[in-house]
């Protein structure tokens, strides 16, 4: 009987290891600089890209410049937080699985819909739609009055845009 007990406590011990092991896995957190004082920081978890700090994002004209590019296809929103005064807006153009931006209360330069699509802070122009979102048809909102060039562009899954 003490036999069978302490061979369960051993299983029981190397199973509780193991899902810890592979927890710790799957909950990486990758972080760096993308601006002269802005941090990045993607919580694997959760597939958020955090950008913090103050000022603006260096330039990049593509995901492959980026210093996230290694993990582009885990980013799943893209949380711009109140200091961050501009983005490099191509930066997330490879993000094959971004279905949302969020944007701090507080930022006085960029704001989200309920959709997840990045505007300027008064919603009159459009930035980007979210390059993974699966809707299949987006309403621009009554306010935008110009659109970014690139703001839809490798949206497979968009197949119609009705414009106010």
């Amino acid at each position: 009987m003490k036999l069978w007990k302490r061979m369960l406590s051993v299983c029981l011990c190397v199973l509780f290891l193991c899902g810890a092991a592979s927890l710790s896995a799957h909950a990486e957190v990758y972080s760096g600089t993308c601006g002269d004082s802005l941090t990045w920081t993607l919580y694997t978890s959760s597939g958020i890209l955090m950008i913090e700090g103050t000022g603006g994002m260096q330039s990049y004209t593509s995901t492959s410049q980026t210093p996230w590019s290694s993990y582009a296809d885990l980013i799943q929103e893209v949380a711009v937080n109140d200091g961050v005064t501009s983005l490099s807006l191509d930066a997330f153009s490879g993000c094959k699985n971004l279905t949302t931006y969020s944007v701090g209360d507080d930022n006085t330069h960029y704001s989200a819909d309920e959709s997840g699509v990045l505007f300027d802070k008064t919603q009159t122009k459009l930035l980007r739609y979210p390059v993974g979102a699966v809707q299949t048809s987006y309403i621009v909102p009554q306010t935008v009055t110009s659109i970014d060039a690139r703001a839809f562009y490798e949206c497979a899954a968009l197949s119609s845009v009705t414009l106010p």
